[in-house]
């Protein structure tokens, strides 16, 4: 089903555009998107984060905490922002119904992500942000929000 899911989005998306349709896989995103799809259908994943970038991801849906995260990715304590720390203050601002100010996109996207899960309405403060690594990434969720209404 995921993967099904996630081919016929790309494949109606560059037909939409008048282009041929050719896979280009991010590894790292694919892993999540798929995740993400099993979670909306089944409510659980057997994801496993393999790489730092998996690492917020993980932690919104709770595969992970941040003890885990520091010990498996220490890289992320010294990226752009302390990524740990930044996951953990979003997370904070989520569940206090706060407004999500991140301008890590990983970051975003795991709340966005999130907050479907949970049907709740978040405000986001730099929601481009998450052009830097998945350019569609709102056109996704749109998709995948009209498949699990219907």
């Amino acid at each position: 089903f995921p993967t099904a899911v996630l081919m016929s989005w790309r494949r109606k998306e560059r037909r939409s555009e008048g282009l041929c349709w050719f896979p280009r896989n991010d590894e790292t995103i694919l892993g999540q998107a798929i995740a993400y799809t099993a979670i909306l259908k089944n409510g659980k994943s057997s994801f496993v984060p393999k790489h730092s970038e998996d690492y917020c991801f993980a932690r919104a849906f709770g595969l992970i905490d941040k003890e885990k995260g520091k010990e498996m990715f220490p890289s992320l304590l010294g990226h752009e922002t302390n990524r740990i720390l930044e996951m953990e203050k979003q997370l904070e601002r989520y569940e206090k119904n706060q407004a999500i100010t991140s301008k890590d996109h990983r970051v975003v996207q795991a709340i966005v992500m999130r907050s479907i899960f949970d049907n709740r309405e978040i405000v986001m403060e730099n929601k481009e942000c998450v052009k830097k690594a998945w350019p569609k990434f709102w056109d996704f969720v749109d998709y995948v929000k009209e498949l699990s209404l219907n």
